[in-house]
Order: C-alpha cells, then sequence, then structure tokens
C-alpha cells in the first residue's frame, strides 16, 4: 500500500511539474516548449487533461497560423525580446504576403500598358 502511495505521489509531481512548464510554454509561445510539454504529458497517459494541457492542444491544432504567429508577437513584446519580436514581424510579414501573392501581379497593375499595343 505505501509502494503504492509513493508511486502515485511520484505520478502527481510529474503532472503537477508538467502542468507548471506548460502554463510557461503558453506564456511564451514557443513552439518547441510547447510541443515538448505535450510529448511529457502524453508519455504520461493520464486519462484527464489539465486545461493548461487543452489549452496547449488547441494552440497547436487549432489555432491557424497567423493567429497564432500574431499571439507570439504579442508574447516576445510582453517579454521585451528584441530578437524574437524582430523575428516574428518577418515571419507575419511573409505570411501576409504569402496570402496575397496575386495583389502583386504585373498583369493586375492598371496603368500597365497591355502588350497588344507595344507590337
Amino acid at each position: 500500500v505505501n509502494q503504492a502511495r509513493g508511486m502515485f505521489a511520484q505520478a502527481r509531481r510529474a503532472r503537477d511539474k508538467i502542468d507548471e512548464d506548460g502554463k510557461r510554454a503558453v506564456e511564451s509561445l514557443k513552439v518547441a516548449e510547447l510541443k515538448n510539454v505535450l510529448d511529457r504529458a502524453n508519455a504520461l497517459k493520464y486519462p484527464h487533461r489539465s486545461p493548461t494541457i487543452e489549452k496547449i492542444i488547441s494552440l497547436i491544432y487549432d489555432t491557424s497560423k497567423d493567429d497564432f504567429v500574431k499571439m507570439q508577437l504579442k508574447a516576445s513584446v510582453a517579454q521585451g525580446d528584441r530578437e524574437r519580436i524582430v523575428a516574428t514581424t518577418i515571419k507575419l510579414r511573409e505570411i501576409s504576403l504569402g496570402k496575397q501573392t496575386g495583389m502583386f501581379a504585373f498583369r493586375r497593375f492598371s496603368l500597365l500598358i497591355a502588350p497588344e499595343e507595344w507590337a
């Protein structure tokens, strides 16, 4: 009985540690940290997930890429991490430009003279 209690206490400490790490990962929104916490939680095979683990699952699998990057930018600003702010801003602009590639096509430029007029 004491051995079972000891194992249960150890499992509870491991779960609590994972939950603590998960809260920090949710604040930082660093993908590697989020996935690490989720992998550790899945390795425990605990049947009930904490709200923190549910939040991590939602962030990783249910949040669109551009929304997630916007959230990362806010987290970077809150933490004052200038290097990450610059990297995240560049990533966000790349996503934005990638969505609007057709907008920058030469054929859409209204002042461009038609090829037939040049020939």
